[in-house]
């Protein structure tokens, strides 16, 4: 009798556990790519990067307006670049050296801020759109504790073509 009991229990707390997490990623999933219009230091502190976890380049912006570019991989971390930053009209992340100059409008969605060059929104609209096409009906996983949703799944399907940060907290 202790042992269905037991497995009454640990049944009726499995479920209403997944519940809780199926409530909290429908309210996640409604979350709106938001084109942000006033950027403070907050937005952009501690830079962001491009690529797939095992590669790829970051951008660290330090509080005194100044970058560096570093390339990523499994081989180490290279210096690469390194120059001013600046906010222009609150709306636009200016990053320039001798070798380069981004004009970025910075979007936020969820946890997540993507930094993208003004010349590719359209592009980067689209393929937002398309990633959140196909992974809005994705059921929300737990790995390690932490609970990923169509929200996490649609953002990571960026980071290898588009600038981004992950605020998570």
């Amino acid at each position: 009798m202790r042992q269905v009991l037991t497995i009454l229990f640990l049944l009726f707390v499995n479920l209403s556990f997944s519940q809780v997490k199926n409530e909290h990623a429908q309210i996640e999933d409604k979350t709106n790519l938001e084109l942000l219009k006033n950027i403070s230091y907050q937005d952009i502190s501690k830079g962001f990067k491009i690529g797939e976890w095992y590669g790829g380049y970051y951008f660290k912006l330090d509080s005194n307006n100044m970058f560096y570019q570093i390339d990523y991989g499994c081989m180490g971390r290279n210096l690469i670049d390194t120059g001013t930053w600046r906010i222009k009209d609150n709306n636009t992340l200016i990053i320039e050296s001798c070798k380069q100059v981004k004009y970025l409008r910075v979007f936020k969605y969820g946890i997540y801020f993507f930094y993208i060059p003004i010349d590719k929104t359209q592009d980067f609209k689209n393929d937002f759109e398309n990633a959140r096409k196909t992974y809005e009906n994705n059921r929300s996983v737990v790995v390690e504790e932490v609970l990923y949703s169509s929200v996490d799944f649609t953002a990571a399907s960026l980071f290898a073509k588009y600038y981004f940060k992950e605020m998570r907290p």
